[in-house]
């Protein structure tokens, strides 16, 4: 990336956005390709725009769907989070904290196991 490209008062705009916001730390990828490859949007616009900080409402559902996909495929244990992990966090970075995903997919896990 030619991050050279961002100015000071963007990289300093983004980072009072991470600092308000620490759930965009996240999605801090998505976000410094957007000032390099879109420099007239500022950081204010690329969050807005990609709906990032918020939460959406179903995202425990999402995490639950994920789960039955994975638990379906015969995953277990450790990778069955991992995998949970990855395919949920791929809508949800930027949204949700990744400690939270982490927790609810925890639980449900540990509910899936007292189930049987």
């Amino acid at each position: 990336l030619a991050v050279d490209k961002i100015t000071e008062n963007r990289w300093c705009a983004l980072f009072a956005h991470f600092q308000k916001q620490p759930v965009l730390w996240e999605a801090r990828r998505h976000l410094v390709e957007g000032l390099v490859d879109e420099p007239k949007f500022s950081a204010d616009e690329l969050i807005t725009e990609s709906h990032l900080g918020e939460e959406p409402t179903s995202w425990q559902r999402q995490v639950t769907a994920a789960m039955s996909t994975m638990a379906a495929r015969g995953i277990e244990g450790d990778k069955l989070i991992g995998s949970v992990m990855g395919l949920a966090m791929g809508t949800l970075r930027g949204r949700v904290p990744a400690v939270r995903v982490l927790h609810v997919t925890r639980q449900l896990q540990a509910r899936n196991n007292e189930n049987g």
